[in-house]
């Protein structure tokens, strides 16, 4: 079964006051301030309240925007919701484009930053854990991200390519020198690492990833900040990651 059909099962499974709930959530939310989404694309994943079909959006094709920016981001996603469409993934991209709205995979976007490289183990939470453990002794000025269902994205800053005057001056050959640089460091730390990592997140330019205090509607958790990797427990970061007063929870298929 593919992720999509399970997040269309999930969908399928949930009842009003489930999705009462996640409104709620985001009615008082006041965004995500870890990095700037100014030169981001954001994708978002949606139903109504009355029909359980998922779809994707581009956030600019719902709030008519060529940039998204820190400040009025949670006030945005209100004025989804007032669309009649209930959120129930947010994501983000890795790099800094100059028209985030540009990004598809039929067009040539000005990619302007590398912003940062995303490296994540998806087998099960304790196994993500310890490569993310692993992850901070080699890259100590990173990020670690709970995705809200049974992994810990690491967020590293510190790695880009070394750009030619006319790698910087042509949008498609400074992708392709990020490609091939992001290629490279994959193979370099998947020898460094026991478990096997995601390739397609950290080699893919376009890949986007959760949004850090957005929800992750089918397991009904929060994509954590988890400042304290060395020490913390799988049982820890399900505790930090519930969302205070829900009653309950969705039937997961992604266990």
């Amino acid at each position: 079964m593919s992720a999509e059909d399970r997040y269309q099962m999930a969908s399928d499974a949930m009842d009003p006051a489930y999705l009462q709930q996640i409104r709620d959530y985001y009615e008082t939310w006041t965004g995500s301030n870890l990095i700037s989404l100014k030169h981001r694309t954001i994708k978002i994943l949606v139903r109504s309240l009355s029909d359980p079909e998922i779809r994707w959006y581009h956030f600019h094709q719902l709030i008519n925007k060529r940039r998204i920016y820190n400040d009025g981001f949670s006030e945005q996603i209100r004025d989804i919701m007032a669309l009649d469409l209930i959120p129930l993934r947010i994501f983000q991209g890795c790099v800094e484009w100059l028209a985030p709205n540009e990004v598809n995979r039929s067009s040539s976007p000005r990619m302007i930053s590398s912003g940062f490289i995303p490296v994540e183990n998806d087998d099960d939470l304790k196994t993500s854990l310890k490569t993310a453990q692993l992850m901070r002794e080699l890259e100590p000025n990173s990020s670690f991200i709970f995705s809200g269902n049974k992994s810990i994205h690491t967020w590293i800053y510190s790695q880009s390519p070394t750009l030619s005057d006319r790698e910087l001056a042509h949008a498609d050959l400074r992708e392709a020198a990020e490609l091939k640089f992001r290629k490279s460091y994959f193979k370099k730390i998947q020898r460094k690492i026991p478990y096997e990592l995601d390739s397609r997140i950290t080699q893919d330019t376009r890949r986007v990833v959760p949004i850090p205090g957005s929800l992750n509607a089918f397991t009904g958790r929060v994509v954590t900040i988890l400042d304290s990797i060395a020490e913390i427990s799988p049982e820890e970061i399900i505790r930090q990651s519930a969302v205070v007063g829900w009653d309950q929870l969705p039937i997961s298929v992604f266990k």
